[in-house]
């Protein structure tokens, strides 16, 4: 960080989305930022900026209500400090570490919002769910939870198909009555044991739902946290994950795609108990 805040003007400053921790501004803290500079002639922390050579722009890291209170009174220049940041990754794990300690305070909306825009960075993968969760500011809980549904919905995205045809194909695979799943019936089993991956993976990350929810209701913090009522009802969520988890060739159509099963050719552990005997 430079030794000293410098003077620069804000039509230099970039306001990136990509560095914004929040969800969006408050136009009433904007007003409040603003009335106070204007009649209080209270003076704000400077900003946090850093100067990018690969673009040769300077970007803000941390001020966004700030900035906008000055613009709105008509303000040329603000005080900022000048962040020494190698690279963009850099640049957006300060950007979503900023607010924890002043400013408005964070809503778990603005938590998350910061936290999506460290996953998406290389520099992430490695790192543990404490790590994410020091960087940032938030609880380890909080990262591994909503960490969990990020790689949940990136293994869904690489399993399934990306486009489903309503016509069968050319090469032998079936389209179902009921717009479903395309599937070739020689590769069914191959699929299913995909799709119970799934599946699987959804059970786990209930399964440690319910374990957190116990473990924190433990804590001198966890007085108010219901966790009966959370696990009955993630029980109940759990189970019905297990039951509809991909256990046996569609019964009715014998994989070949019908409305029993959704066009999938498979059928999950409930609704093949309900199959007539002799379908099985």
């Amino acid at each position: 960080m430079s030794d000293k805040p410098v003077n620069l003007l804000l039509d230099q400053i970039l306001l990136s989305d990509g560095l914004q921790g929040r969800v969006r501004l408050d136009p009433s803290i904007v007003d409040e930022y603003a009335d106070s500079m204007k009649f209080d002639n209270i003076e704000f922390p400077p900003i946090d900026v850093y100067f990018s050579k690969d673009t040769d722009m300077t970007y803000l890291l941390d001020g966004f209500h700030r900035v906008e209170a000055c613009k709105k009174l008509g303000k040329k220049n603000i005080l900022a400090n000048v962040v020494p940041i190698q690279n963009e990754d850099d640049a957006v794990w300060w950007a979503a570490a900023a607010n924890q300690s002043h400013g408005l305070r964070r809503s778990n909306a603005d938590k998350l919002r910061s936290l999506e825009l460290v996953l998406s960075l290389e520099s992430s993968i490695e790192l543990s769910d404490r790590e994410i969760a020091r960087r940032i500011g938030v609880s380890h809980t909080f990262v591994s939870v909503n960490r969990s549904k990020e790689r949940l919905e990136r293994k869904i995205n690489e399993v399934l198909p990306e486009e489903v045809e309503n016509n069968s194909s050319s090469d032998g695979s079936k389209s179902s009555e009921g717009g479903g799943l395309e599937v070739d019936t020689k590769d069914l089993k191959t699929k299913m044991r995909e799709i119970s991956l799934l599946y699987e993976s959804l059970a786990q990350h209930i399964s440690e739902c319910i374990d957190a929810a116990g473990k924190i209701s433990e804590m001198p913090y966890g007085w108010s946290l219901n966790s009966n009522s959370i696990k009955s009802d993630l029980g109940i969520a759990l189970d019905s994950v297990i039951q509809a988890k991909p256990y046996k060739v569609c019964p009715y159509c014998q994989g070949e795609g019908c409305n029993a099963c959704r066009g999938t050719g498979w059928v999950g552990r409930a609704v093949y108990d309900m199959a007539p005997e002799d379908l099985k």
